[in-house]
């Protein structure tokens, strides 16, 4: 993989081991004070769109905080220069490839699960999604799932993980070994191993986004569009699996037509 980097956060991040330690365990941190908070409030974080919104903002939140801590005390103090946070407007092409991410990863574990004999069951926030009927609460999880998660995901895997990983064996293997690590962090048990692979390949594309743009903003568009695709599969499913039944009788019909 042949690279070059446009910007300073791959090239001289401030990411050691035990920094990438904190951001870490920050954003893991922030995750139970989430549930905690959304808990004393009266919401279900495993149940309710708005618990899982208040679960993944305070997540989020604690990763920002983390970075932010660490550029002031070892870094430059420019979130761009020590994670490659920026978002350029003209990139907006991450969210069709990221559309083309998630239909390619799919098609690629359907051999998988039957060969290898994967359980897939769904993820608990699919649950939440799928079960979510309320316009607020779609709304919620729109920006949940669309805009605050993929923010906090990139710059702890991408943004820090990765970076350090860079430059302590290579980039390839850095896109792989990060690639893994954001797959695993969404295990939930033996039942959800083909969604976890799924994510492995996604994270390897989110991965060679950053690395080869030099920062994270082609990688946010892109797991943007990889979760706007899943939100909308989740919430509308029933429908498309109506649209997908009319279009076969249809294609049946237009078969006996002209057999």
């Amino acid at each position: 993989m042949t690279v070059e980097t446009s910007e300073r956060y791959l090239s001289e991040s401030p990411w050691t081991g035990n920094r990438t330690i904190g951001v870490f365990v920050g954003w893991l941190v922030g995750g139970l004070v989430g549930g905690i908070v959304a808990a004393l409030v009266g919401f279900d974080p495993l149940v309710d769109a708005a618990g899982l919104t208040v679960v993944i903002a305070f997540q989020t939140g604690a990763a920002l905080l983390a970075v932010t801590l660490y550029g002031q005390s070892v870094g430059t103090g420019s979130l761009a220069a020590d994670v490659g946070l920026v978002l350029r407007p003209r990139q907006w092409y991450g969210i069709p490839l990221g559309f083309a991410a998630q239909w390619a990863a799919g098609l690629i574990l359907v051999p998988l699960v039957e060969v290898l004999n994967l359980s897939d069951a769904p993820q608990a926030v699919s649950d939440i999604a799928g079960d979510t009927l309320d316009t607020p609460g779609r709304v919620l999880l729109f920006i949940s799932f669309v805009i605050v998660g993929p923010l906090g995901e990139e710059i702890v895997f991408r943004g820090v993980l990765l970076a350090w990983l860079s430059r302590r064996m290579g980039p390839t293997a850095a896109v792989f070994v990060s690639a893994a690590a954001f797959g695993l962090i969404h295990w939930e048990g033996p039942d959800t191993v083909a969604p976890v692979v799924g994510l492995f390949l996604i994270g390897l594309v989110l991965g060679y986004a950053a690395i080869r743009q030099g920062n994270l903003s082609l990688a946010l568009w892109i797991h943007a569009g990889v979760n706007l695709l899943a939100f909308l599969v989740l919430i509308y499913e029933d429908r498309i699996i109506e649209w997908i039944e009319e279009l076969e009788s249809g294609l049946n019909l237009v078969r006996l037509w002209f057999g």
